[in-house]
């Protein structure tokens, strides 16, 4: 983040982070739940002073050599992710779960709200 100086800087440079849909759903393993629900609320604290872009994939249950019985192929899960990164958006959300595409914005949108509200910003003297 320090190497980001220049306003052409900060339009040109991108951190993605994967995160998922255990952020607003229960998951099989409280531990699993709790990592990625923590690490979705530092991104969007983050999110407020940071010096670049910040994207946050929130993704399903895809197929991988990590998850052999994912029900998303991992072909199509890139597909959907690039088709919404060039469009601008910061959060993509690719799951099969309907509720999640109505639960995490909802949060994501009240969460930002509280950290806005309640976080101070650093003064430059």
């Amino acid at each position: 983040m320090e190497t980001v100086a220049t306003s052409r800087d900060r339009a040109c440079k991108e951190v993605w982070f994967n995160t998922s849909e255990a952020e607003v759903s229960p998951a099989f393993s409280p531990l699993y739940e709790l990592s990625k629900r923590t690490l979705g609320e530092l991104i969007t604290l983050r999110r407020l002073d940071a010096p670049c872009t910040l994207r946050k994939l929130i993704l399903g249950p895809f197929r991988s050599n990590l998850n052999p019985i994912g029900i998303m192929a991992a072909d199509w899960v890139a597909q959907a992710i690039l088709f919404w990164a060039v469009r601008g958006f910061r959060d993509i959300v690719v799951t099969v779960n309907p509720l999640t595409y109505v639960l995490f914005p909802l949060r994501e949108t009240m969460r930002s709200l509280y950290f806005r509200w309640f976080s101070r910003r650093e003064s430059k003297c």
